[in-house]
């Protein structure tokens, strides 16, 4: 009768611990299927964030490539800017200048024309002064 008290006691304890290890068992499982589907969904979130990362970086390139395209013909425009701004320097003492003999010329002239009245005064000056059968020649 012991015998069969302690090999029920012990069949009732490996009952007990065989549902135990089942339990832990099913609840491993769960645990292993919950923790799969969440490294599945934590796989793919960072196939996405690969993926955007690659099209970030490509954005990058290609707005640091624009960057120095404007960045060129900024300093294109702004040695084309100097160019001119010098070539009109140049052009407005060219026309200074031109101005400025323009007027001595001018002055010249007019001095030469008054030079001239005043020779023709006196010529016609001399002419009535000197008598008239010289110049019937």
């Amino acid at each position: 009768m012991y015998s069969f008290k302690c090999r029920l006691y012990f069949e009732d304890k490996l009952a007990q611990l065989d549902y135990q290890a089942g339990e832990e068992t099913k609840a491993l499982r769960d645990k292993l299927t919950s923790i799969a589907e969440e490294n599945k969904q934590l796989k793919s979130k960072l196939s996405n964030v690969m993926k955007e990362k690659q099209n970030h970086e490509k954005k990058i390139t290609q707005q640091a490539s624009k960057l120095l395209a404007t960045i060129n013909e900024l300093n294109e425009e702004r040695q084309l800017g100097k160019a001119l701004r010098n070539n009109q320097q140049q052009w407005q003492a060219k026309v200074a200048k031109l101005e400025e003999k323009l007027t001595e010329i001018k002055t010249t002239k007019g001095e030469a024309k008054s030079r001239e009245e005043n020779n023709s005064a006196s010529l016609e000056v001399c002419k009535e002064q000197i008598p008239m059968y010289l110049f019937d020649n």
